[in-house]
């Protein structure tokens, strides 16, 4: 490769990597091998279902991303979405925090969830969290 042609491209892409930084440009370098997958987008609810009309804070995390905390006044919800990975590895777990009580939760295991729901809501309760399902909710006990 020529002289010429390596500095242009050098210089493409660090005016790339400028854009990016300046504008917020998202650039995604693709491989022709996986151009043509596409990856479910996945999503979950969760809904504040606290009795006596108290407050829910939940925190969500995965290995790679935290979602922040959101505050859910009663009958609220919190809803984010994402997508699945292939070594059926995605999972993200949450704290739930009312009053002086905090659990923890996996919200979403891959595993678990995937077969079940591509919009997966919950509902969240004192009692644990429920899966609503048209064939009955499926409710799970806090996690240890």
């Amino acid at each position: 490769m020529s002289m010429f042609i390596s500095k242009f491209l050098l210089l493409c892409a660090l005016m790339l990597l400028s854009l990016h930084n300046v504008v917020g440009l998202r650039v995604v370098m693709t491989n022709k091998l996986t151009d043509g997958l596409k990856f479910t987008v996945l999503r979950v609810v969760m809904t504040n279902k606290l009795t006596d009309g108290l407050k829910l804070t939940v925190h969500c995390k995965s290995k790679d991303d935290d979602l922040g905390v959101h505050v859910l006044s009663p009958d609220e919800n919190y809803g984010f979405k994402f997508r699945h990975n292939w070594f059926a590895e995605t999972l993200f777990h949450c704290s739930f925090q009312w009053n002086d009580v905090i659990h923890w939760f996996d919200i979403y295991q891959e595993v678990r969830d995937y077969p079940l729901c591509k919009a997966c809501y919950w509902k969240i309760m004192q009692i644990g969290p429920c899966m609503i399902d048209p064939k009955g909710d499926i409710c799970y006990p806090w996690n240890k």
